[in-house]
């Protein structure tokens, strides 16, 4: 798995693009690097674009995800969207549970529309 992060300045939003097979619960280096480029950037908003990356997500994985985002990120401030080439139930449940438990967080399967949304007061 590969990562690139970039930092929109103009839209104040942290870009990270995967590429390879991004395992869920496995890509806990990743998420550190995030939000130590958040603070870095003083940035409160990333948007993670998956499109072209094989991902696997597990219901227990998933389940566990924001109690990992409460660890790395701490604020509950900050608004996540993550694209992909198709969605599926497993994003959909992922999607619900950090949802439910206080996270600003959607995902899309239209970069536009994950702007506006993440750019939206």
């Amino acid at each position: 798995m590969s990562t690139q992060l970039s930092y929109l300045k103009d839209l104040d939003i942290l870009l990270v693009k995967s590429s390879g097979i991004y395992r869920l619960g496995a890509e806990i280096h990743t998420l550190k690097t995030i939000a130590q480029k958040l603070k870095e950037y003083q940035c409160h908003r990333f948007l993670h674009d998956h499109r072209g990356t094989q991902v696997i997500a597990h219901t227990l994985e998933s389940y566990d995800r924001p109690k990992i985002y409460e660890q790395l990120f701490g604020d509950h401030g900050i608004k996540a969207a993550l694209l992909f080439d198709e969605i599926n139930e497993d994003l959909r449940f992922l999607e619900t549970v950090c949802r439910n438990r206080g996270w600003y967080f959607k995902i899309f399967n239209r970069y536009d529309l994950a702007i506006t949304w993440l750019t939206a007061s």
